[in-house]
C-alpha cells in the first residue's frame, strides 16, 4: 500500500452539504439583521426626537445580534460545525 503525502491537511470527516449552507445562510441573515438595526438606530437619530428610545433599542438590539454571533460562532468551531482551513 501506498501513501501519498499531500500539503493540504486531512480533512475531517465530510460534513453534510446541507448542514452546511444553512449555517452560511444563518450567518447571512444575522448579518443582515444586524446592519438592518444599525440603520433602523440612524433613522431614529436622524429623527431627531429626544424623548424617544427607539434608537437606544434598536443599537441594544444591534449589540445583542452581534453577541449572539459571535458566540454562535465560537460554538460551531468549538463542536466542529465551522470548520478553519489554513492557507498554505
Amino acid at each position: 500500500m501506498q501513501f501519498v503525502q499531500t500539503s493540504c491537511i486531512i480533512e475531517p470527516i465530510i460534513q453534510d452539504e446541507v448542514c452546511i449552507m444553512l449555517v452560511k445562510i444563518f450567518v447571512i441573515i444575522m448579518l443582515l439583521l444586524i446592519v438592518g438595526s444599525l440603520f433602523s438606530a440612524l433613522f431614529f437619530l436622524m429623527k431627531g426626537n429626544s424623548q424617544d428610545e427607539r434608537m437606544v433599542k434598536a443599537l441594544t438590539w444591534r449589540i445583542s445580534l452581534s453577541l449572539a454571533l459571535f458566540l454562535l460562532l465560537m460554538l460551531g468551531f468549538y463542536t466542529g460545525i465551522i470548520i478553519d482551513y489554513p492557507q498554505p
